[in-house]
This record gives structure tokens, sequence and C-alpha cells, in this order.
């Protein structure tokens, strides 16, 4: 299956460039485009796949200010659209387990736009050009810490080229994404790709086949509940290497990422940035506001039986509490738990005379045992993170993986892996 999708994601780069047929007259300066699938970025991707059949929807909303200024008759910036703001409707689906389906639909609602040769100004609101894109996932960055994929595109010419929102042709590409995660804190993203289009030029700015790139960064903060993540994108024209300034726009953004607690998984994203150069599209500077939505797979939990204490207690240098559930194959903390651990937040704040803890990750036999060592540690890291989230000194708390090493029961039976995956609190010192 792998190789069929190398082959596909092959056929698609290379079918891209020959899809931008007819003469454009236009080209969009539209440059900030989200990412749709659930990235942990604004507009850069990460490698990571929808699982299949779960999908993610989104709004975003983007004003950009003189994001087209061109030279004209010895003037070096003369602007054509002085504010710019844009909405974005997107969606996108998981179809297996590495690949997925996307569609975003742009809409300028408010264009001020300069016609330079009539003299004239207007104000309106217009159609961009619809962006179909799939994702070819590679590499899991879940099981490897470093992930790869590949994100085929085709933009479709219903934006409106006299208003520069739109190429009034077709276009399309390809991107390479490679990703890493670092300790479960920091997660970064390049991606490299290739931009093919109708030559047009803008007075005397020309916009053709162009080299893509961009950088993200994202950071998770002690606080479960926020993301710090920044950015810088840019492009030049493939056949006029970054030799001209206004042909080579360049951004940089940052922002956060808020996550609700209900419904689960809600998402609001804000930020802003500014254009690095006086490229085509590179605003004065931008601001943004996201809302998206995932329908994250989640592990069948058991009935829970009827009412057992919440609170955690002491025995036998253990701190006793019912079962930690995370996200299937992830350390994300799933929000039927956040009860139980508040408890383990109330009880160490009340016994001071508990001076060390460790948070021990267990897992079940399924899977590597590198893989397992990981993940437990990355699901002790987790939980240790809340607790101190919530006011518990981080000098008082160790986390600790274990893997698959220290079962208390089967491994042969559904029943007896539930109860080696579980995170256990072992008192050090007292």
């Amino acid at each position: 299956m792998k190789i069929k999708a190398i082959g596909l994601a092959a056929i698609l780069l290379f079918l891209a460039p020959s899809l931008a047929w007819g003469r454009a007259t236009s080209a969009t300066a539209n440059t900030f485009l989200p990412a749709i699938d659930g990235s942990p970025y604004f507009t850069v991707y990460g490698s990571q796949t929808l699982q299949p059949w779960r999908y993610q929807v989104g709004l975003y909303f983007n004003y950009a200010n003189d994001p087209l200024e061109v030279g004209i008759g010895g003037v070096p910036r003369a602007s054509i659209i002085d504010h710019l703001l844009m909405a974005d409707i997107f969606g996108a689906v998981g179809i297996t387990d590495w690949f997925e389906l996307g569609l975003n639909v742009p809409v300028g609602i408010y264009i001020d736009f300069n016609d330079l040769t009539a003299g004239t100004s207007s104000k309106s609101a217009r159609m961009g050009d619809l962006r179909f894109e799939t994702k070819f996932r590679l590499l899991n960055i879940d099981r490897h810490n470093v992930g790869i994929a590949i994100l085929p595109y085709l933009l479709i010419p219903t934006g409106s080229g006299n208003r520069f929102i739109g190429n009034n042709s077709f276009a399309g590409g390809a991107k390479a994404i490679v990703d890493v995660n670092i300790k479960n804190r920091v997660q970064l993203s390049l991606n490299l790709g290739y931009h093919a289009r109708d030559r047009a030029t803008v007075f005397a700015t020309v916009q053709d086949d162009a080299f893509t790139y961009g950088l993200g960064i994202n950071i998770k903060t002690i606080n479960p509940w926020m993301d710090i993540i920044t950015e810088i994108y840019g492009s030049t024209n493939v056949g006029d290497f970054f030799a001209r300034e206004a042909e080579t726009p360049l951004e940089i953004d940052g922002g956060f990422r808020f996550f609700l607690p209900k419904p689960e998984g809600l998402a609001i994203t804000a930020g802003g940035g500014i254009g690095l150069t006086f490229g085509y599209g590179a605003p004065d500077f931008r601001a943004f506001l996201g809302l998206t939505y995932p329908n994250p797979k989640h592990v069948d939990l058991p009935v829970p039986p009827p009412p057992p204490a919440e609170l955690p207690k002491v025995e036998e240098k253990k701190i006793i509490t019912k079962k930690i559930h995370f996200e299937f194959d992830k350390a994300v903390i799933r929000p039927v738990s956040f009860r139980i651990l508040d408890g383990v937040v109330d009880l160490l704040k009340e016994s001071r005379g508990i001076s060390k803890v460790r948070v021990e990750g267990h897992t079940d036999s399924k899977g590597s045992d590198a893989y397992n060592m990981r993940l437990s540690q990355r699901r002790a890291n987790a939980v240790r993170d809340y607790l101190i989230a919530r006011g518990i000194e981080a000098d008082r708390l160790v986390a600790v993986g274990y893997g698959e090493s220290r079962p208390v029961d089967t491994n042969d039976t559904p029943e007896g892996r539930a109860r080696n995956r579980r995170v256990e609190f072992t008192i050090l010192e007292q």
C-alpha cells in the first residue's frame, strides 16, 4: 500500500503542472492559505494524516493591509489592494491510515481595490480559487518522532482575477513535508514545494511557476489548553530565483491556539504577522482568527461501574486512582480523566509530607519495545505536565516510562492488555 501511495503521489506531482492551462491574466495576491487538516501550525502543514473517516472542519478570517503594491511610473510602491479581508471555509477527511482529501473555499469578504490605469477605487466581495488537495503520509511521526508526507493540490479558477484574489486559470503543484517531534513538547515542520501556474505580468511584476517554502514551530505550554505557534513562509519565481524582491514575498506570523473543554477538540487560533519583503502578496501586516473542529478517533471505554469513590487514596507507597485514559496511540489525555487527575492534585496539595512522586507510564505488548517505551514516556510526561499546570511543584514529580516491561496481567486477551495500559503514581519520598 505504501508503494501505491508513493506512485500515486508521484503521478499527481507531475500531473498538477499540466492542469494549469489557459492564458492567465492575473495572479492571486492572497498568500495566507490555512492548513485545512488539523496541522499544528497556521499555513504550514504537518505530515500526519487524519485517521480513516475522521474529519476536520474549520473557518478562518484573515485581514491583510496593503497585500498588493507594485512599482509603476517611477513610484516604487503603488497600492492595488489597500485592504483585504478573506474568509476560508474548509474541511478534510481521512480515507485510509495514510491518505486524506481536503477542500478549501476562500471568499474575499472585503476588497478595497485601486484600478491604477483608470485612477478609480472600489470596494467589493468576490470569490477566491477553490483549492482541492490530497496528502500521502510516508513516515508516521507518532511512531518515529520524524514524519514525511507529500501534498499534491489543484486550484480551480473560481476566483476573481480582476481583483487579484484568483488566477483566472487552473494552477497546481505539490509540497514535500518533513517534521519532527521533540520530546512531545516542540514540533517543527518544513514544507518545500513547486507551484505551477500560467505566467502573468501585473505592471512590471511577473508571476510565474514558483518555488514555495515554509517553516513552522509549535510549542506546547505547561497548560494543556494552549499552544504557541510561529511560522515563516514565502515563494520565488523558479525562472528568476530570488532575483527581484517584488517577486519574492516573505512573511512571518505568530500566535496562539486555544483548546476549549467542550466540545472536545474545538480550537480557536488567533495571531498576526508582517511581510518581510516588498513582495507580491506580502502585507504590511496581517491579523487572523480561526475556529476548527476535529472528529478524532477514541478508544472505546468500558461501561463505568457504579459509583466507586472518585478521590484517590494512598496505599503502600502508591497513590491509587481510577484508570487514566489517553487518545488512541497518542499521549493526549482524554477529558474523561481530568477529574481523576484533579483529585491527585488535591491530594498532593493537602499532603505536603509527600515530597516526591514518580509518575509511571505502562503499555501493553502490542508494537515494538522501543515504540512502547517512547509512548509510555510521553504519556507519563503528559500527566506530569497536567499536574504541574494545576499547581503542583515540578520538583515533587518525576516522569518515567516503562513501556511493556512491567505487565500486571496477560497480554493475550483484550482485557489483560487494557489493564497493562496504565499510569501509576509511586511515592518516592514521604
